[in-house]
């Protein structure tokens, strides 16, 4: 038989750690880099798990592993830089194609093998595929969600802005979007996007009292209000030691590199600009997907 050619990226796998923090990454906003290195008793399981995409590879160790499960629009890369800063943890980005959003379970899995505390941004629902991952590799989630009316007029503000989105596939539905009235381009929004929000919001608010998983549940409002108690909030729940001076520093350095991604919104400024009739649609979404967190929904149910 022949030599086993590998990617290279899984040559870097079995290659030695020799240096994790490099100099003048101290504000970096995503970690794409696989500096990792698998024990030689865990390399076939390792390798069998990646290149067959099967969550079947289980792994345990003293480190600490933060999964970020956030929904859309809700300052989430910018969270993450934050935890990542105050908490000491890595930021290990685990999107497909070096993309936000959707796991790549070969990135997640490497999570475990950096020789570092981890965190890692997504914005998966707790279905059985992210559940099984969660606990094959004794993830602590982290649950980021924000008022379901201003996440919708964001996301709309968004596509006005970009006029783009992987949601409208044809060309001339982007086009017939950009040219529509406000009311028309949200009720656009709502049919592509409030069903997401929803299921993910009423999904992970099941999880609350699972002792196992232990998520730590956090909003786009708590980070408005009061953002040094928001972190102490996540770090008591992790275990993990942070002063407020320390909090504030992180805080300031991120926002004079530029505050990734994340403008400070109004909270509750999506009721004024979504329609009654608009209201009446979201709140038979709402109660078809077994959501009834007012909170969250920013209307009475």
């Amino acid at each position: 038989m022949g030599e086993l050619r590998l990617p290279r990226f899984l040559k870097t796998v079995l290659r030695p750690v020799y240096r994790l923090v490099r100099p003048g990454e101290a504000l970096k906003a995503r970690d794409w880099n696989l500096d990792i290195a698998v024990p030689e008793e865990e390399r076939d399981a390792f390798l069998r798990s990646v290149m067959a995409g099967k969550l079947d590879h289980a792994v345990r160790n003293d480190r600490l592993s933060v999964l970020l499960c956030a929904q859309p629009k809700s300052a989430s890369l910018y969270i993450t830089q934050l935890l990542s800063h105050c908490l000491g943890l890595r930021n290990h980005q685990i999107g497909f194609d070096e993309k936000g959003g959707r796991i790549y379970w070969p990135r997640l899995l490497a999570a475990k093998f950096t020789g570092e505390n981890t965190i890692s941004h997504c914005h998966a629902e707790p279905d059985p595929d992210t559940l099984k991952m969660i606990a094959s590799l004794d993830l602590r989630p982290v649950v980021l969600t924000r008022n379901l009316l201003d996440a919708l007029v964001s996301r709309r503000d968004m596509l006005v802005r970009d006029r783009w989105t992987a949601s409208l596939l044809s060309k001339g539905a982007v086009e017939a979007f950009a040219k529509a009235s406000s009311e028309v381009q949200m009720d656009v929004v709502i049919e592509l996007f409030a069903h997401i929000y929803i299921n993910f919001q009423a999904g992970w608010s099941q999880h609350r009292d699972d002792e196992a998983m232990r998520p730590i549940y956090i909003t786009y409002g708590d980070l408005i209000d009061d953002e040094t108690a928001m972190v102490e909030r996540v770090a008591k729940g992790l275990g993990v030691e942070v002063s407020r001076e320390r909090i504030r520093d992180v805080s300031a350095k991120i926002s004079k590199a530029g505050g990734i991604n994340f403008s400070t919104g109004v909270v509750g400024r999506g009721r004024g600009q979504i329609s009654d009739r608009q209201i009446e649609v979201l709140r038979e979404k709402a109660g078809r997907l077994g959501c009834r967190d007012e909170t969250f929904l920013g209307f009475e149910l």
